[in-house]
């Protein structure tokens, strides 16, 4: 996971800049030369995503008894895409969140 942020992060930082703003009003602003507020600005992003949950459209892929895939869109634009799978007596959670089709945030947890 660290890795995928590093890549990430590293991509953003030599991107000269990028502006983006989707229909629902999620934006997400990244300058170039200033790594902590990248990370700030997805950090706003992802938390923006997860406070207006109950506004986007949830799309079940897969569900039973020891793991789902949920995927949330607005305006057929790919959000976030949640799976849970127990494996072992372990719950892994993945997160994956998008910005115009592009992944812009992964987070892992497994308990």
């Amino acid at each position: 996971m660290k890795t995928l942020i590093f890549i990430i992060l590293t991509c953003l930082v030599l991107t000269p800049g990028v502006h983006s703003q989707t229909s629902d009003g999620l934006d997400l602003v990244l300058m170039a030369n200033d790594t902590e507020q990248q990370i700030r600005d997805i950090d706003k992003f992802r938390e923006n995503i997860k406070n207006n949950i109950s506004n986007f459209r949830k799309i079940e892929k897969y569900k039973d008894s020891l793991s789902y895939r949920e995927i949330y869109v607005k305006d057929n634009v790919l959000l976030l895409v949640k799976v849970q799978q127990m494996d072992n007596k372990i719950e892994k959670n993945v997160e994956w969140y998008f910005l115009n089709g592009q992944l812009m945030y992964s987070e892992v947890k497994w308990i």
